[in-house]
């Protein structure tokens, strides 16, 4: 189903993750109107042209964080960064953001949303309800216990999961 313009719904991120489960998978929780959650966006995009990264299928979910991310923004943001081995999502009612919140245990955190936080999958995984663990994720917030996401952090973490 697709939401805005070129956008999937949501509701297609599980089938599509198993699909590309034979592989190692990127979901990247991020706000359309964060030039922080942007700038991670660029880099998970340049990390699936490096070496670790080109087994990787990405899965980028805008979700609604403050009130001026709405569909038709996530449709602007992820059509000018379209890319081959990423699928852009609208996740309008954050139900992934709240499976990841719960599955990262961001409440323990002090975090309501999880956003700006990018999860790493080995080959193999399937969707399990409501969100699979990852085998490792990074972010771009105040969490001092997981690493922090820049482009050496990706890189090793890509490499970690597909070694």
């Amino acid at each position: 189903m697709t939401t805005a313009g070129s956008l999937e719904g949501a509701a297609a991120l599980k089938a599509r993750f198993d699909a590309a489960s034979g592989g190692p998978q990127l979901l990247a929780l991020v706000s359309p109107t964060c030039e922080v959650c942007l700038d991670g966006v660029a880099m998970i995009l340049e990390g699936l042209d490096e070496p670790a990264g080109r087994a990787f299928e990405a899965h980028i979910v805008w979700t609604p964080v403050v009130s001026a991310d709405t569909s038709v923004v996530a449709d602007e943001v992820a059509r000018a960064r379209r890319r081959r081995r990423a699928v852009h999502y609208w996740d309008d009612t954050k139900s992934i953001s709240d499976a990841a919140r719960s599955v990262l245990d961001l409440a323990a955190r002090d975090r309501t949303v999880a956003w700006d936080v990018y999860l790493l999958y080995r080959g193999g995984v399937p969707w399990v309800s409501p969100l699979p663990s990852p085998s490792t994720w990074l972010h771009q917030l105040r969490i001092d216990d997981q690493p922090s996401l820049d482009a050496d952090s990706l890189r090793s973490a890509m490499q970690a999961v597909t070694s």
